[in-house]
């Protein structure tokens, strides 16, 4: 058994820090194109190169627009979701999903502003609104940051836990399920805020309390009760303590207490 443990903990260390330099090494160029987008100012008029570290203007000719929906659970109601297909100067046909003022405000047939990055689109404006996009680089730079965040995981489990494959996925995979949850969360808040920055503190704090909500959501998959309660502050001498008294008081229930004798 002991073996085996070693086994499975020399198994994680390995992956953990291939995941982790993995993580980093492709993230890389990724990070500093998202940067270079944050810092990035309108270029000046009649540039249109898209490889430029500048935000392009162009235009596009609305052919299309629809809604769908995507249904809710319980604790969320259902998502609708407002898509515009757009016929760019070039020629080039693409579909991106919009805010509701925008799509209100792009009838078929009309055009609509557009801010190129690297030949992206990264927003599109109509009725005097805007709906902005992430970079492309942001999606590479979220799978390198998981792909680090598994390895993170591994780590952890590897020199922290007892190298159990039960430890590492819990009950039906619901630990594994709620660290990639909770790395996912933390990634795409994060991402986003170096994309745009944060203009202010409140920015900050709705940023701060919307990660909690998910956190904790996370959290709960991570440690469910059966493991907070299988900690030594729960287990042990304590809570041998207090089941010994708890039966006890159920056995002296309805008895009456028996009188010295002299």
């Amino acid at each position: 058994m002991r073996l085996s443990r070693m086994l499975w903990r020399l198994t994680g260390v390995l992956l953990g820090v291939l995941a982790l330099a993995g993580g980093v090494r492709f993230g890389v160029d990724d990070y500093r194109d998202v940067i270079s987008f944050r810092r990035a100012e309108p270029c000046a008029p009649g540039v249109t190169e898209p490889w430029r570290d500048c935000l392009v203007a162009d235009t596009a000719l609305v052919r299309s627009r629809r809604t769908y929906t995507t249904p809710g659970t319980e604790d969320s109601p259902p998502e609708t979701h407002y898509r515009l297909t757009l016929e760019r100067t070039s020629g080039r046909v693409q579909t991106k999903n919009v805010g509701e003022g925008v799509y209100d405000a792009a009838e078929p047939g009309s055009r609509v502003g557009l801010r190129l990055w690297h030949g992206s689109i990264v927003a599109v404006q109509a009725g005097g609104l805007t709906s902005k996009a992430n970079p492309p680089s942001a999606g590479g730079l979220m799978a390198a940051l998981m792909l680090g965040w598994a390895g993170v995981g591994l780590l952890l489990w590897s020199l922290v836990c007892d190298g159990s494959p039960h430890s590492l996925f819990g009950e039906m995979g619901h630990r594994a399920f709620g660290w990639l949850f909770l790395g996912g969360w933390t990634v795409m808040i994060w991402i986003n805020a170096l994309a745009y920055g944060l203009d202010s503190w409140w920015g900050v704090a709705f940023l701060a309390v919307f990660w909690l909500f998910g956190a904790s959501i996370a959290i709960g998959f991570i440690l469910p009760i059966d493991t907070l309660a299988s900690r030594s502050w729960f287990s042990g001498r304590g809570l041998r303590r207090a089941r010994a008294s708890g039966s006890g008081a159920r056995r002296g229930l309805g008895r009456r207490p028996r009188a010295r004798r002299r």
